[in-house]
């Protein structure tokens, strides 16, 4: 396959050339890494023991886990379960959704195509989506496709877009567009400021570049053909409708006994998004790190420009934050740029209710790891997994009391953890009150323009409520004050109802919105 070369300018000359000694710097070392990337010694079979124990601790129900060293995946291998109430088990092929880990493939994609001449990253987004506007402050003219890469748009990042890409998956190009109008500027300035709103966007200007029908999930066919097919990176999908369901590990959560209890899949097609849209195996997923390690080479053959992914790595805003054994210091187009101790790492992680999502590799050393667990959606099995993958190929010293004692801490953390659910599970309960009317009150369709639809149903006894594909069983939260605690979006959140003189409900709030009754259903 003939590799891609970057265009004359402006199209991509400016980001290449402000991080040309990066570039350089990579591009002298990376016939070293295969070499630096030589693990001696019994790994796989440490590695393989560690995670079984991680997964035994009760840390995780399941895991699938990869190892790159230099361009080429070394190892991949699943542990632990897939679905608790099937027993049924992860093997390598096992897909886990891998959240806001998409961000670095669509970032690939994006600065593939300015490589192409197909986008230029200096533009303002306003030439590939014309009729953008943004709120108070915020002039979308002044927006470029590098900020939204950068993640120094400007702009603040509000629920509605959020809700319904991510969540009900209730949205067109149109409405998100329209909804975008009242985004205004970000308290944080031009500064970096992490969200999904830039990548929401980036997947919209992708989808106009590629083919212009402006399809809600086109940037799915782009990523695809730019990134994945090149890559042969065939376990990892956008769809997951096209997967069995023995290839899909559930999504599970603690419960007030510490343990793990599946949960229902929140995720599919319609709610999968350019900031957070995969499912993916870590073997699959890991050949996309191999690439970025090779530099665009993958198992010896060059696939991409090596300048032009080495550019992905380069900072492109700052950033100060711990993350686990992270400090993250920077960002780059689709990664977070890291210090794990004295290491220089590449990560993108990702979470949602049910899921977590490791994928990071050391650019200098050549060693990359990719983890995913059906577990907490901040679990530490992945985290202590990836340390001692990354501690066991460098044969740090200590290593196995370091981790033996982190797991342990894990295991106590865990337990304190059940502690605390199961003691608001209790708050909960006590609350639990007759209800002043009957449940068929409740019922009906409730719209805001914004967020969209609810529906309430009776249903077994009790409330269920549906927006587009998010769904959650309804809980009283405040009986005489006719209100609900619902899981809609992960967390508990409170909706009440507020009634007239008559006993129709006049209107339902949520989330700091009205929802207003749908004729007809009251």
């Amino acid at each position: 396959m003939s590799r891609i070369r970057p265009p004359h300018p402006p199209s991509i000359t400016r980001f290449v050339l402000m991080s040309l000694v990066f570039v350089l710097g990579l591009l002298l070392c990376a016939s070293s890494i295969q070499a630096q990337a030589s693990p001696g010694g019994q790994w796989r079979q440490d590695i393989r023991a560690y995670a079984q124990n991680l997964v035994d601790a009760g840390l995780s129900p399941g895991l699938s886990v990869a190892v790159v060293t230099g361009d080429r995946v070394a190892d991949g291998f699943g542990v632990g379960l897939a679905d608790m109430e099937t027993n049924m088990p992860v093997d390598a092929g096992t897909r886990f959704y891998i959240a806001s880990s998409s961000k670095a493939l669509t970032a690939t994609a994006v600065v593939l195509m300015a490589a192409e001449g197909r986008i230029d990253l200096q533009a303002p987004v306003t030439r590939y989506l014309p009729t953008l506007r943004f709120g108070e402050g915020i002039d979308a003219n002044d927006v470029t496709v590098h900020d939204l890469l950068a993640m120094t748009d400007g702009v603040s990042d509000a629920w509605p877009a959020v809700l319904r890409t991510a969540y009900s998956g209730e949205f067109t190009v149109p409405l998100l567009i329209d909804l975008f109008a009242d985004y205004g500027a970000s308290e944080e300035g031009r500064a970096f400021d992490y969200s999904n709103l830039p990548y929401n966007l980036l997947g919209l200007v992708i989808d106009a570049v590629d083919d212009g029908e402006m399809a809600p999930d086109g940037w799915k066919t782009v990523v695809r053909s730019r990134v994945l097919d090149p890559l042969s990176m065939h376990e990892v999908t956008a769809r997951p409708s096209t997967l069995e369901a023995d290839r899909i590990a559930m999504p599970h959560v603690l419960n007030g006994e510490g343990r793990f209890e599946r949960v229902r899949l929140a995720k599919a097609d319609a709610n999968l998004h350019a900031a957070g849209g995969h499912f993916a195996s870590a073997r699959s997923l890991a050949r996309f790190v191999a690439m970025h390690i090779g530099l665009g080479q993958l198992e010896g053959q060059a696939i991409f420009d090596p300048e032009v992914i080495a550019a992905t790595h380069a900072e492109q805003a700052r950033q100060d934050s711990q993350d686990f054994e992270y400090q993250r210091d920077g960002w780059g187009y689709g990664w977070d740029r890291a210090l794990w101790g004295d290491e220089r790492i590449l990560q993108r992680f990702g979470g949602f209710t049910g899921y977590f999502s490791h994928m990071s590799f050391l650019p200098e050393r050549g060693l990359g790891v990719v983890v995913l667990s059906n577990g907490r959606t901040r679990t530490p099995a992945a985290e202590l997994l990836a340390g001692y993958i990354y501690a066991r190929l460098l044969e740090h010293e200590n290593l196995d009391a370091h981790y033996a004692e982190a797991l342990e801490a894990a295991r106590e953390e865990t337990a304190v953890l059940g502690q605390r659910i199961a003691q608001s599970l209790a708050e909960r309960a006590e609350r639990l009150a007759p209800l002043p009317r009957p449940l068929s009150a409740y019922t009906g369709r409730f719209h805001n323009p914004a967020m969209g639809t609810m529906q309430w149903q009776a249903v077994a006894g009790g409330l269920e409520v549906w927006m587009g594909i998010a769904h959650a069983r309804a809980e009283i939260f405040d009986a005489p004050q006719e209100q609900f605690r619902l899981t809609l979006t992960g967390g508990g959140s409170v909706a009440g109802f507020e009634f007239d003189e008559d006993g129709n409900v006049e209107r339902l709030r949520w989330n700091g919105q009205d929802f207003l009754p749908i004729g007809g259903d009251h």
